[in-house]
C-alpha cells in the first residue's frame, strides 16, 4: 500500500468507474452505491500505483483490436477486503461479441480522460491523468488512499500497447476533460488536483511530440465533472460542472476557441446552463438540430444532499444560448447519452435521487428513454435487462 507526507482531505462529489460519488464530508470524499460507503483521502505527496507482475504480463502476445472495437481501460479492482485502481485494458469485438486482453497502462488509474489522437482509422488513444491508489473494505466502507496524477499514456492499437507521453501534464487532473480538436491537438480543462482544488485551467497536447501548453487564458469557473463538446465551427463548449471541494456547482458556460489568440482562448457564453455535475451531452451534426448540443440530467443539489435532474436542455451555438424545451420522464445522474444512426439520442441508466439526504443515495435505475430532435421530446423506451449507473455507452459499427 502507498503511503507518505501529509494527507489532503478530497471531498468532492466523485466518481470512480462504475461507482458514483453522491456526498461531502468534513473529512473526506465518502461514495454512495447501493449502501456501500467509499471514503476516498488523496494526498499529493503518495505515489502513484503501479502495476504489479500479474497486470503487466496478462497483455503479452495477445490479439490487436481493429476499426469498430471499443477500448476500455483502468478504473477501480474488484475485490472482498482489498480493492485497486487498474492497469490493464481490454478491447470488446462487436463481431465475435468477445473481449480481449491488451495492453496494460504503465500507472493505474480511475477517473481519466482520454481521446483519440486524430480523427484518422487506427489513430492512437490518449489517457490523461485519473486518481490512482488502493482501498481496504470492512463491512460496508472501503477506506481509498491514493494520488492524482499528471501522466498521459498513449494506446497504439497496431502493436496493442501502452507508452508514457515524452512529457506530463503541468497539473495532475482528474475528473477532466479531453478534447480532439480539428488541429489535431487535445484540450485538457478543468478536474481536481491532487490538493483537492477544482480547476478553472486547461492545457493543449500535441500528440505529435508528447508535449503541453497552457491556454492563454483560463475558464470563467473552475470546473469538474462538467461536460465538453467540440463544436461544428472547431470551437469547444464546457458547461457547468462542481467548482469547489464542497459540491458548488457552476451556472456558466464556456467557448474555447482553439484559433485565437497563442494557445487559444477562452470566452464566457451570454447563455446560462442549468447547474448541472456528470451530466451527459450530444452534439448533433446533422438533421433539425444542426450543430445544437443536448445535455440532459446531472447532480444539481447543493452540498450535502443529491438531485438526480431531469433536465434537458439545448445550446445553440449560433445564438450563444440555452433552452429548455421538455424534462426527461425520469431524473439521472452518470448515465449515458448515445446518438443514434437515426439522429435521436438513447438515454440510459444512471443513478436516481429525487432531492435526498446523502446517506439515503437512491439506486440505479435500468429505464431508458429516446430524445427525438424533430419534436424535442423525450419518449420512454424498453428498459434494460440490468440497472446501471456510472457506465458508458459506445455506438458500434
Amino acid at each position: 500500500s502507498p503511503c507518505g507526507g501529509t494527507m489532503m482531505n478530497i471531498r468532492h462529489r466523485f466518481g470512480l468507474s462504475l461507482i458514483v460519488t453522491a456526498a461531502l464530508l468534513a473529512t473526506a470524499v465518502v461514495i454512495f452505491t447501493r449502501g456501500f460507503v467509499i471514503e476516498i483521502r488523496a494526498s499529493a505527496d503518495t505515489p502513484p500505483l503501479l502495476p504489479d507482475a500479474a497486470e503487466a504480463n496478462k497483455a503479452k502476445g495477445g490479439s490487436l483490436p481493429a476499426a469498430g472495437d471499443v477500448l476500455v481501460v483502468g478504473g477501480m479492482g474488484s475485490g472482498k477486503t482489498k480493492m485497486k485502481t487498474l492497469s490493464t485494458a481490454e478491447f470488446y469485438n462487436p463481431t465475435k461479441g468477445e473481449f480481449f486482453q491488451t495492453g496494460s497502462l504503465p500507472v493505474t488509474a480511475a477517473v481519466q480522460g482520454a481521446s483519440l489522437a486524430s480523427s484518422s482509422p487506427g489513430a492512437k488513444v490518449v489517457a490523461f491523468g485519473g486518481i490512482s491508489g488502493i482501498g481496504h473494505a470492512n463491512v460496508h466502507l472501503l477506506s481509498f488512499t491514493g494520488t492524482v496524477v499528471a501522466n498521459a499514456e498513449s494506446y497504439d492499437p497496431s502493436a496493442g500497447s501502452w507508452s508514457a507521453a515524452a512529457n506530463m501534464m503541468s497539473t495532475p487532473r482528474a475528473g477532466a476533460t479531453a478534447t480532439l480538436l480539428p488541429s489535431g491537438m487535445i484540450l485538457i480543462a478543468g478536474g481536481f488536483d491532487a490538493s483537492e482544488n477544482a480547476l478553472n485551467t486547461a492545457e493543449i497536447f500535441n500528440p505529435a511530440d508528447g508535449t503541453f501548453v497552457a491556454t492563454d487564458n483560463t475558464m470563467t469557473d473552475p470546473r469538474a465533472f462538467h461536460t465538453a463538446n467540440l463544436l461544428l465551427s472547431g470551437k469547444v463548449l464546457l458547461v457547468s460542472g462542481l467548482t469547489d471541494n464542497s459540491g458548488s456547482l457552476s451556472s456558466t458556460a464556456d467557448i474555447f476557441d482553439p484559433i485565437a489568440g497563442t494557445h487559444g482562448v477562452f470566452t464566457e457564453s451570454t447563455g446560462f446552463p442549468a447547474k448541472s455535475a456528470a451530466a451527459a451531452s450530444v452534439l448533433f451534426p446533422s438533421g433539425t438540430l444542426a450543430g445544437e448540443v443536448l445535455i440532459t440530467g446531472g447532480d444539481n443539489c447543493p452540498s450535502l444532499s443529491v438531485c438526480s435532474a431531469t433536465t434537458g436542455e439545448l445550446y445553440n451555438p449560433g445564438t450563444d444560448q440555452f433552452t429548455f424545451p421538455t424534462p426527461m420522464n425520469e431524473s439521472r445522474l452518470t448515465h449515458a447519452a448515445t446518438l443514434l444512426q437515426n439522429g435521436t439520442v438513447l438515454i440510459a441508466g444512471g443513478f436516481v435521487a429525487r432531492g435526498r439526504p446523502i446517506f439515503q443515495m437512491g439506486s440505479a435505475t435500468k429505464s431508458a428513454e429516446i430524445f427525438d430532435p424533430a419534436s424535442a421530446t423525450f419518449k420512454k423506451t424498453k428498459s434494460m435487462h440490468r440497472a446501471r449507473g456510472g457506465h458508458t455507452a459506445a455506438l458500434l459499427q
